[in-house]
Order: structure tokens, then sequence, then C-alpha cells
């Protein structure tokens, strides 16, 4: 997949190896502990308490995004996140616990 955005990465004036080796360095954290998330519900049958987890995969979420906007901008990120990945992309999720209280927190990061 990540062939399919070179000519978008490159239009933005980014060097596409250093790119990815941001966001697969940012992203570390995050991915380990959604790995950990799979191991726990599939060890528990699905009835593992991640409360704790999702605050750290909150908080690795919020610090992989800061890292890319610090890095590339983040106008420019987000320009090229709308432009290029959000399109293709849909989903659909009614989560009404998402007070705006709830939303400003995790924009924080859930700290």
């Amino acid at each position: 997949m990540r062939e399919v955005y070179r000519a978008a990465i490159v239009s933005q004036g980014w060097n596409y190896e250093q790119f990815w080796g941001v966001l697969d360095s940012a992203a570390a954290p995050y991915l380990s502990l959604m790995q950990q998330s799979g191991v726990l519900q599939r060890e528990t049958r699905g009835r593992a308490d991640l409360s704790q987890l999702a605050l750290e995969v909150c908080a690795a979420s919020f610090d992989l995004l800061d890292r890319a906007y610090r890095t590339f901008g983040q106008q420019e990120f987000d320009g090229f996140l709308y432009r290029n990945v959000a399109p293709p992309i849909r989903t659909s999720i009614a989560d009404h616990a998402d007070t705006a209280d709830a939303l400003r927190k995790k924009e924080r990061g859930c700290r």
C-alpha cells in the first residue's frame, strides 16, 4: 500500500524513505499496544479489561500524530491525509460515549 502514496508524498516535497521512516518509528509504540490488545483479547476470549491499555493506546496515537505534525507540518500532513488517505475509506461508527469532554480528552492524548 505504501507505493500507492509515493507520488503524493513526493508532490508534498517530502522524501519518500524519510516519510515512512518517521511514521514507522512514531507508530511503533502504538502498533505494539494494539498487538498487546489483540493478544489479551485472544487469551481471554474477548473478556480482557482493556481500560488501562486503552489509555495507553490513546496516548500513543496522539504521540504518533504529534510526531507527524512536528516533522511534516500540521496543515501539510492533515492536507495529505484528507486528500490522499481518507477519500477511499468508508466506515461508520456510532459511539454515544464520545461526549464533547471525551473528545477533548482524546485530542490531548487522553492525558
